[in-house]
């Protein structure tokens, strides 16, 4: 083999002028503030000029009784190498693989680039040639060294593959760069991803988003796909949804089925172009006919909500079918809610929650609240706390607030886990602050008692009254309760006349009494506008509570629809 050569020295791409495709060179800078998203607007390119064809080579005649090799070598290496390429494609003469072996070789021998690339590849495939690794990568080098871009290209894929050299990454950025530097696309975005790993190069997302730049305005298929994920993450590049767009757009009409399923969500939820449900499901059907198990997800989620297409429930768990089989976890989700509540399929809460829990083991933050919901309450399972305790504690640490407060509760109580009050209160807090009422009205009650936390009477009136605007008749006694008492509050007769009489109203029998019992203290004004307050405030509630049935009304009647 050649003795290595010096590592060249690494350069950045020169910048693209602007105007000269439709994508524009970024400013790399921290991202600023997301403006409003752009119309959508179809990309244009600018086409590749035509570069002019080499000139005709004529093979040299010779008569049949002279030897192929006595007229190759009269040849120079360039007649050598067209002669060669003659016979391997049988172009006016037979097609001859040894012959095209023979002469190839010859030509490389003698110094001749192109010559010495396709020898590489014979060598390669064992084609006119015995078929040896080894060789291949040596005449790849001689290549190489003389600036012939494919072979750079190519060595530079061997070394990063470890395909007839040991793997190495470094020489692989080597080449590449060089390759890249004379404007070879595909080297540009392999350099991008390497700079993209920190593979053989110091990671730098700049560095790796101006490759995939200078590549995908080449229109580098895979170089627009990368760009446009790094356009909407901002990775290397300002965030911008709607240069990413025309990145998923241009690779989209290429053919790329993650760029048509990024398009899509891009579509679906209006970033950086006008929200379109109707082109998002048609992408998202076209790629899930591909297999895409992500894309299938979202078509059955458009099926199951209507979003796009027609409601179906039966065709929406179909897809989730689909994408679940292919370990989808919001597939799986979704398939083991609709099970659960017959919604598309039979119902089976023994199916749900095995769907549930293929999902909450792969993570799935509300598949892990509903399962220890499962387990919790023995629907489909038996009812096993310890194990319920479990999956609400992986949900409750991804912020699923129902599961923090169930499993707040357990803590409380020792239900399934050891008693921990203090732990209690932690759980407690992180759902109370989500709007979780039961668990606002329970951190109240641990910080007027002074249990596990210092006795606060203000706090406990903070709690109670957000607990109180939900409508949780429990608190609203109780803050009526600190309002007579003065704590936390200032004494007010009045407004604990209110929370008592709302109270009362809904049968609580103990804040009738307490109600009674503070109007011995109160003149009549305060009575009137006591109960005037009551009056407001009874109609606010019964706004919730019926605005509540009318959801879970609906609710029923979604679900009944199979």
């Amino acid at each position: 083999p050649p003795a290595p050569m010096p590592s060249p020295v690494y350069s950045t791409p020169a910048p693209v002028s602007p105007g000269t495709s439709f994508i524009t060179q970024p400013q790399f800078a921290p991202a600023p503030a997301p403006m409003p998203a752009p119309a959508f607007t179809e990309p244009t390119f600018v086409p590749p000029q035509p570069v002019a064809a080499p000139e005709q080579v004529v093979a040299p005649a010779f008569e049949e009784t002279e030897s192929l090799m006595g007229v190759a070598q009269q040849a120079n290496p360039f007649e050598q190498y067209a002669l060669g390429q003659k016979y391997l494609i049988g172009d006016g003469v037979p097609q001859d693989f040894v012959a095209a072996g023979m002469l190839i070789q010859l030509a490389a021998e003698n110094g001749n680039p192109e010559a010495q690339y396709s020898l590489a590849e014979l060598c390669t495939r064992g084609q006119g040639v015995p078929q040896n690794y080894a060789e291949s990568i040596v005449w790849f080098h001689k290549a190489a060294e003389q600036d012939h871009v494919g072979a750079q290209f190519t060595l530079a894929t061997k070394y990063e593959l470890g395909e007839g050299v040991p793997q190495d990454y470094a020489a692989a950025g080597r080449w590449y760069q060089r390759a890249a530097d004379r404007n070879n696309a595909a080297a540009q975005y392999a350099l991008g991803c390497l700079y993209q790993k920190g593979q053989g190069v110091v990671q730098d997302q700049v560095t790796a988003a101006r490759w995939f730049l200078q590549s995908a305005n080449q229109g580098n298929v895979s170089a627009q796909h990368k760009l446009g994920v790094c356009y909407q993450h901002g990775h290397g590049i300002a965030q911008d949804y709607g240069k990413a767009a025309q990145c998923f757009h241009a690779a989209a009409n290429q053919g790329h089925l993650e760029s048509k399923f990024l398009l899509a969500q891009l579509l679906r939820q209006g970033l950086g172009v006008e929200r379109d449900v109707n082109q998002a499901y048609s992408l998202y059907r076209t790629v899930a006919d591909n297999g895409h198990a992500g894309a299938q997800f979202f078509t059955g989620y458009c099926y199951e909500f209507g979003e796009g297409v027609a409601q179906d429930f039966a065709e929406a768990t179909g897809w989730y079918r689909l994408a679940a089989d292919q370990n989808e976890p919001n597939a799986q989700f979704r398939l083991g809610f609709c099970t659960e509540f017959g919604r598309g399929v039979l119902q089976s809460h023994q199916a749900a929650v095995a769907w549930y829990r293929k999902a909450a083991d792969a993570g799935h933050a509300e598949a892990q609240g509903r399962l220890g919901r499962c387990i919790d309450r023995g629907l489909g399972t038996l009812q096993d706390f310890a194990e319920a305790a479990k999956y609400f504690r992986m949900a409750g640490q991804q912020g699923i607030a129902e599961a923090q407060a169930r499993l707040a509760q357990y803590c409380d109580l020792g239900l399934g886990v050891a008693q921990d009050q203090q732990e209690a209160v932690k759980w407690y807090r992180l759902s109370a602050e989500a709007g979780i009422a039961d668990s606002q009205a329970r951190l109240g009650q641990f910080y007027e008692a002074g249990q596990v936390v210092p006795q606060d009477y203000a706090e406990a009136v903070k709690w109670y009254s957000k607990a109180a605007e939900q409508a949780h008749l429990d608190s609203q006694f109780r803050l009526g309760n600190c309002h007579e008492l003065g704590r936390g509050v200032a004494q007010d007769y009045v407004e604990a006349y209110k929370w008592y009489n709302l109270v009362g109203a809904f049968g609580y029998q103990r804040a009738v009494e307490a109600r009674d019992k503070v109007m011995r203290l109160m003149s009549p004004w305060q009575i009137t506008e006591g109960q005037k307050r009551a009056s407001e405030a009874y109609k606010l509630v019964r706004q919730k509570l019926a605005a509540g049935k009318e959801a879970s009304d609906k609710l029923k009647e979604v679900l009944g629809k199979k």
